[in-house]
């Protein structure tokens, strides 16, 4: 965070860190978001910057402003950094940010640096002056003082930070507050203005409200309404700018796909919104369960050994089905990528026929016509696969992959002997992708987890540039 913000002064790009100092800390160590206020003109400049320096910018589904940017970064060690980015003096209401000041040039002249830091925020004087003027509009109606009382202590905490009585501030700033300091609840102590002090404050600013005032009521609710869909059953969280994508890791069986899906699942979702699939077995633990219950391979995950031998007409049907539910998740999983999720997958169907997740039917010109036709149908429910947007196939010995089968707690688990010729015959697997990366994953997990997040959010980066650049 700090090196970048650095970055910024190396460009001449001019910032302010505006409010919520308090936690200034927090925020540059990766623990809280960050608010800086960047100079309107410099919004495409600071944008290719953010790029070149690892930093994605995602969008919050429920509460877009054009003049407010997400842009998110993870450190090696897998620390995630939020950056609020501000182009315009946004503020109100917490939830509906309905007034636009135009306090651009003001704030980013007031700003001096913090030393300890070496991050440019606000002076005290210009700190008490922006709080104030926030402290009214904030409490202007029943729901926003219903929120700010949620976070009284942390806004009190702001306050005392600035070391500002409230009388200095008069005669200062441009927008004049003078008539409204006495009424503020800053002058003694700290408190919340009068309702019907703050409602005069914001009819004294009405000029700069960006919707019709006879609207807001409705927009509270629209508002209110889309958190609570949101937060009980959407459950999303910052999104893609347009589309999403899809990532799959895959190999041979005890490579660590399953620990690595679960590792990057919980970075990941941690801010953005993430889906998870697994496209290995895609009937799901009911239809296994019975499986297994059955004693039968009814839905295999067969290597090329096993179909050296002639289908027959259960195993063709029971590739089908396979083929056809495998269709149906990636499917599924494009879907959700076009949504503007990041989706992680569990292994990605390949075309090498009789490859690990791929067409498992041998038939010859003896064979049954049945078996035939099914042949000809599995093979083309694996065309209309889509391609995954990258795929990392996860590289490990065959030792290393027998030792971690034998540490794993796994129902119908696979034998030594199954573990050794599933690794040989799928040594040259092509999942259906746009891009493959291998990825050696021999050493401690915590080592090579990093790395390969590290990697991942570099090629989501990249990924992310190049579509936007078409």
């Amino acid at each position: 965070m700090i090196n970048f913000l650095g970055k910024l002064d190396e460009a001449n790009i001019k910032y302010v860190s505006w409010k919520n100092n308090h936690e200034l800390f927090e925020a540059l160590i990766g623990n809280s978001d960050l608010d800086i206020l960047v100079e309107p003109i410099c919004q495409v400049s600071f944008t290719t910057l953010a790029q070149q320096h690892g930093w994605l910018e995602l969008e919050n589904p429920v509460a877009r402003f054009l003049e407010i940017r997400h842009f998110y970064n993870i450190s090696a060690t897998g620390k995630v950094f939020h950056l609020h980015v501000y182009f315009e003096v946004v503020t109100g209401e917490s939830w509906l940010k309905e007034f636009i000041l135009p306090l651009n040039t003001f704030l980013l002249t007031e700003r001096v640096m913090c030393l300890e830091y070496n991050v440019w925020i606000l002076s005290n004087k210009a700190q008490a002056y922006i709080f104030l003027i926030r402290h009214f509009l904030k409490t202007g109606s029943f729901t926003s003082r219903f929120l700010y009382l949620h976070e009284f202590d942390s806004y009190k905490s702001e306050w005392l930070l600035c070391k500002t009585l409230a009388d200095d501030l008069h005669g200062f700033g441009p927008i004049v507050v003078d008539p409204y300091i006495t009424k503020s609840g800053l002058a003694k102590g700290f408190s919340m203005p009068s309702f019907t002090a703050s409602i005069k404050f914001r009819l004294f600013l009405s000029e700069y409200v960006r919707f019709s005032i006879l609207s807001l009521p409705f927009l509270r609710v629209n508002s209110f309404l889309k958190r609570v869909l949101n937060k009980i059953f959407v459950k999303q969280k910052k999104k893609f700018l347009g589309q999403g994508m899809i990532i799959a890791i895959s190999g041979a069986d005890g490579a660590g796909k399953s620990s690595m899906i679960s590792g990057l699942s919980q970075t990941f979702s941690g801010f953005q919104s993430c889906k998870s699939y697994s496209l290995g077995k895609p009937q799901g633990k009911v239809l296994e369960s019975i499986r297994l219950r059955m004693g039968s391979k009814a839905l295999p995950t067969t290597t090329i050994t096993d179909v050296n031998a002639e289908s027959s007409l259960k195993r063709a049907l029971s590739s089908v089905v396979l083929g056809i539910l495998r269709l149906r998740q990636a499917k599924r999983a494009r879907v959700d990528a076009k949504r503007g999720h990041l989706v992680l997958v569990d292994r990605w169907p390949t075309n090498n026929f009789g490859k690990m997740d791929s067409p498992k039917i041998l038939c010859h010109s003896d064979s049954p016509w049945m078996v035939k036709v099914m042949a000809e149908v599995e093979k083309k429910i694996y065309e209309k696969i889509p391609s995954a947007d990258l795929c990392v196939y996860l590289n490990v010995s065959i030792e290393t992959a027998v030792s971690r089968n034998e540490s794993r707690v796994k129902v119908g688990k696979e034998t030594s002997h199954e573990i050794v010729m599933r690794h040989a015959d799928n040594a040259a697997v092509f999942p259906i992708c746009n891009k493959i990366i291998h990825f050696n994953n021999e050493g401690p997990f915590e080592e090579k987890f990093f790395e390969l997040q590290t990697i991942l959010w570099q090629e989501i980066i990249v990924l992310k540039a190049r579509a936007e650049s078409f």
